[in-house]
């Protein structure tokens, strides 16, 4: 089994539209709420074989995020590394910061290669999506100065219909400033959040406008396009009526990979920040061999099952033929069956 526990340090400077976890502002972690956390969690660290901390939501929203980065690297360091995945933010609050160049130094010196942006489209588009009127400015500040620090540059442009307008502008832009734009479709989850963004997910004719403007731009939309082909609800209905879609083999080839939270009153759940399951308990009662035990008797939540009772899967080929299905692109066959138990009114697991 894999393991992440995601700490959640700070809230965020945006509060946008797609965001999947419990985005949005908030007090964030004190550093010593942080070291007692670090504390209680590091047995459990020690104990599990594959086991990765990440931070969350936008770790420059804590004040003390130097020296968090820096006692993490000392304390647990073998488990805290940003070697396999680029630093998202929006960077809003890095910008902002008087220590920004010893926070980057100090994130090199914990792997970092990169730094991911989240882009919705024009000024005005990603402006709204983001609920902020510098996001978009902000994107491109913090691009070139990141690229200035010798790090790169990887623009997640979230596919959607709010990317259409003006998106050959938006690229003239990446190219000026640097870095490297990745086309990514938005996951869903059952959440009142997301089920007010499903207006703006795109659909497979929204997904060819996207891609034929990113190929005059030299973007690679080969995967794009075949994937938009295969993860509809209507293509999901055709391949459940023939037969050649297995809905438990598809969870079980899924990977083994269990997620947890710290939330920043250090309370400890089962799932990813702000899309709870299961409450463990509070750091402050908890004792580090009842994390252990606890931990290591829960199942992977990956997919699916991260947000549903599997009792429910066998409802998916039933319930997709009460409605015609739609064509908006999904990240996965997973989040489509998702929306379509959600839509269709069966209860989700989330607390």
């Amino acid at each position: 089994m894999k393991y992440t526990i995601e700490i959640t340090i700070a809230g965020c400077s945006t509060n946008c539209a797609h965001c999947y976890v419990d985005g949005g502002y908030a007090k964030p972690m004190s550093f010593e709420d942080y070291k007692r956390c670090v504390e209680k969690i590091k047995p459990l660290l020690d104990t599990l074989d594959n086991c990765a901390v990440t931070l969350g939501n936008e770790i420059f929203c804590n004040p003390d995020i130097f020296k968090i980065l820096e006692y993490s690297k000392n304390q647990i360091g073998k488990h805290f590394s940003y070697e396999s995945y680029y630093v998202p933010t929006t960077g809003i609050a890095l910008l902002s910061k008087s220590n920004k160049k010893d926070i980057i130094d100090m994130l090199k010196s914990v792997g970092a290669k990169g730094f991911m942006l989240a882009l919705h489209g024009n000024e005005a588009n990603h402006n709204l999506i983001v609920d902020n009127r510098n996001g978009y400015k902000k994107i491109f500040e913090t691009a070139d100065f990141v690229l200035q620090e010798n790090l790169d540059v990887l623009y997640n442009v979230i596919v959607s219909k709010k990317l259409i307008p003006d998106f050959d502008l938006t690229l003239k832009e990446i190219e000026a400033v640097g870095g490297k734009p990745r086309l990514t479709v938005p996951i869903f989850v059952p959440t009142k959040r997301m089920r007010k963004y499903q207006a703006v997910r795109a659909d497979i004719k929204d997904c060819y406008m996207i891609a034929e403007t990113s190929s005059q731009h030299g973007i690679d939309t080969a995967s794009l396009l075949n994937h938009c082909k295969l993860h509809t609800e209507k293509a999901l209905a055709e391949i459940i009526e023939n037969g050649t879609f297995n809905l438990k083999e598809e969870l079980i080839s899924s990977p083994e990979w269990m997620f947890l939270n710290v939330t920043k009153n250090l309370n400890l759940y089962c799932g990813n920040a702000g899309a709870h399951t299961l409450y463990i308990g509070n750091l402050n009662n908890l004792k580090c061999d009842e994390i252990i035990d606890t931990v290591k008797k829960l199942p992977s939540n990956y997919d699916y099952t991260a947000y549903f009772s599997m009792n429910n899967l066998n409802k998916v080929g039933s319930l997709i033929k009460s409605f015609t299905p739609d064509e908006m692109v999904y990240s996965s066959y997973s989040d489509c069956i998702c929306n379509i138990l959600d839509k269709s009114k069966v209860k989700n697991i989330l607390i």
